[in-house]
């Protein structure tokens, strides 16, 4: 079983407190917290869940539907790709970079990452991303010196984002 809280602090069970079945993946220590990378059935897809909301955790006799995709999952690749552990549509991303910022993109998607220089002042990097709210605000947090260029259809969400985020006042 999965939770959540209240604005009063009282657990609030996802899928009305049913128990979830997964098949782990990795675990991974981010933001302080634990998370389990799984395999979900339901879903079709991977999750992330923090464990320390997690209860009723029992080992399954019956497996989970085997995905030939995930039998070798790359750990270090997926912590590249996702932002504070929240996940999204994978994604390649063209991001226009300043200078100043390269230690936050090279500790990001790691130093091997090839690099293009647009002027003296700014580099673009490609980059596979799970696209999200997280990501956005990632690229946020540096005041426009990493820009999102493409593809169009990630540059309009980034905008619809902003919108959300700063509404006219």
């Amino acid at each position: 079983m999965y939770y959540d809280f209240d604005v009063n602090k009282n657990k609030v069970y996802r899928k009305n407190g049913k128990r979830y079945i997964v098949h782990p993946l990795a675990l991974i220590y981010t933001n302080d917290k634990y998370y389990l990378v799984c395999y979900s059935d339901y879903f079709r897809d991977l999750c992330n869940y923090r464990i320390d909301r997690m209860e009723k955790v029992e080992i399954e006799k019956s497996g989970v539907t085997p995905v030939k995709e995930y039998e070798n999952f790359n750990i270090h690749a997926y912590k590249r790709q996702a932002f504070s552990m929240f996940t999204g549509e994978l994604k390649d991303v063209t991001l226009t970079v300043d200078n100043s910022c390269l230690d936050a993109i090279l500790d990001k998607f790691g130093e091997q990452i090839p690099l293009v220089k647009v002027d003296a002042n700014s580099f673009r990097v490609r980059v596979q991303v799970q696209v999200s709210p997280t990501f956005f605000a990632w690229c946020l947090t540096s005041c426009g010196k990493i820009r999102i260029t493409a593809p169009a259809e990630v540059v309009a969400a980034m905008d619809e984002y902003i919108k959300t985020v700063m509404p006219k006042r």
